[in-house]
């Protein structure tokens, strides 16, 4: 049964107070004749052009400052914060941390999976130049990833996000209305915040925050009264996964993709092709059945899905989303395919098609299998040995799709075969 080929779808300012002068009763002057300058007046002019002097100075003082308008949003209304000049809105994807280049200060903890519902450990991310802590949420009903799940936390202090050799004033941050870290005051959050705002207070610091649940605001000033760090954190709004998840692949060059792609090298077993270098969907149209497989991608990122034939047949594979967004499993690449004979029932044949030179079947040596590829003699095709396994280069010996057949040690007996075109795969959607 041939493969099915890869179905493309179409296409703030610290207010000045100043203490007002107490009003004193003028003295009495004495009457004054007809036609004669008035010596009050005389005199009141110097003072008056030095008052509008000190006006002025004030107006100009204050309309070149950063104080923030407008109040602040009631809790839970909008979850935004800004990040060097660029808005987030919680929950937000990896990607968009990423874009703003801000890395996971220790990455291996993306790849860690959360169980369904579950919550991350606080995770630092830098951008080289400060700190901010993150949190991610599993909403979904599937073990993954934490990259793949929304963040759903953020913490940032001033200490934390300035704290650099590089720079004091590189990094900035703000909550609603330009209320910029160790610029706001303690007293114009008050005035600006809607009701409900608790307060704790200690020797050092005050705390305002609104809780309800997991959402929550939370700022903290400092004994000098200005806003020393704050944190956000919100559910995952009913319908966040499926809005952020495409449903269809983008389009792309598919008849560049062909040529980089595996399809002519693949397995046959009961009626079944173990093939690599199509869609998921593509298998299980023609006949396989997905048993496990995440229930999305997040962007250039893969995991492994399993697909079963029968109660013997089954398939393991690795799957690739290559798009700038994230996707269903059904649009990601099956960029590595494992055939085991483990299960198969006694007396199952199975075959290795090798493009259009011929098959290699079940029943083959080792040293069978090393005579048919010498026999096919070609220019591309080029393999070496690795003690039990045979590792072939079907499109030349500097190409990095391989197929590699595992044997028994006595070399009598196929265990295994892998298709492998993942560098070719990524490599294209890279350039």
């Amino acid at each position: 049964m041939a493969p099915a080929a890869p179905v493309i779808p179409a296409a703030g300012v610290k207010k000045i107070s100043e203490k007002k002068p107490v009003k004193q009763k003028p003295a009495k002057q004495p009457a004054q004749k007809e036609g004669a300058p008035k010596k009050g007046i005389r005199k009141l002019l110097p003072v008056i052009g030095i008052a509008a002097v000190v006006i002025i100075a004030l107006v100009v003082l204050l309309a070149g400052g950063k104080k923030p308008s407008g109040t602040i949003p009631a809790p839970f209304s909008s979850y935004a914060f800004t990040l060097n000049d660029h808005e987030f809105e919680l929950p937000i994807m990896l990607s968009e941390l990423e874009k703003e280049d801000w890395e996971a200060e220790k990455a291996s903890e993306l790849d860690k999976k959360l169980s369904p519902g579950a919550t991350s450990s606080t995770l630092t991310f830098t951008n080289g130049y400060g700190e901010i802590s993150v949190r991610f949420e599993n909403p979904t009903d599937s073990a993954l990833p934490a990259r793949d799940c929304p963040i759903t936390y953020v913490s940032i202090s001033y200490y934390s996000l300035t704290d650099n050799y590089l720079g004091k004033d590189v990094n900035t941050a703000s909550i609603a209305n330009d209320m910029e870290l160790y610029d706001v005051t303690l007293s114009d959050f008050k005035a600006r915040a809607p009701k409900g705002y608790g307060v704790e207070n200690n020797s050092s610091y005050t705390y305002c925050a609104y809780e309800q649940g997991y959402n929550i605001y939370r700022m903290m000033f400092d004994d000098d009264k200005v806003l020393l760090s704050f944190s956000i954190s919100c559910d995952v709004p009913e319908g966040f996964i499926t809005n952020k998840v495409a449903a269809v692949a983008p389009d792309f060059d598919e008849a560049a993709f062909r040529q980089e792609a595996m399809l002519d090298w693949y397995v046959k077993c009961d009626g079944y092709a173990y093939v690599s270098s199509v869609y998921l969907k593509d298998l299980e149209a023609s006949g396989w059945e997905v048993e496990e497989a995440p229930e999305y991608l997040a962007t250039h990122v893969y995991d492994t899905a399993y697909l079963r034939a029968s109660k013997q047949v089954t398939l393991t594979q690795n799957i690739y989303n290559p798009f700038d967004t994230a996707i269903i499993p059904d649009y990601c690449f099956v960029e590595k395919v494992t055939f085991s004979t483990s299960n198969l029932p006694e007396g199952t044949g199975f075959s290795l098609v090798c493009g259009n030179l011929g098959s290699i079947g079940s029943g083959s040596f080792k040293e069978d299998v090393i005579d048919l590829l010498d026999m096919f003699n070609t220019d591309s095709l080029f393999y070496t040995e690795d003690g039990n396994k045979l590792i072939i280069h079907p499109y030349g010996e500097e190409d990095t799709r391989t197929v590699t057949i595992s044997f028994s040690d006595d070399g009598t007996q196929i265990y295994s075969i892998t298709l492998d075109a993942t560098t070719a795969i990524r490599d294209f959607f890279a350039d």
